[in-house]
């Protein structure tokens, strides 16, 4: 219950995501790494999707879409605070 509650709240941060990623270059590996993270999510292999989202924003702090998706990764493994701070990131 706590968890769609919080992934209803969460929804929210959707509306202020950019359109696209927010860098002004993002270089093909933290691209190529995003990929990979998105994949591993939707194929809920979340540990390695968080690891991919990480190692993407340690090349790029400033990859928006990398810190929303790991948000919604952290969401769907039950861990409300780390998805909070990721969402924090994205505003």
């Amino acid at each position: 219950m706590l968890l769609a509650g919080a992934a209803a709240t969460l929804s929210l941060f959707a509306l202020a995501l950019p359109a696209g990623p927010s860098s002004a270059d993002p270089s093909a590996e933290v691209l190529a790494l995003y990929q990979s993270g998105l994949q591993a999510k939707h194929d809920h292999e979340y540990a390695s999707a968080i690891d991919d989202f990480m190692q993407a924003l340690m090349m790029d702090r400033e990859f928006v879409p990398a810190h929303y998706a790991l948000g919604w990764t952290f969401v769907s493994v039950g861990d409300v605070g780390r998805a909070r701070a990721a969402f924090e990131r994205v505003i």
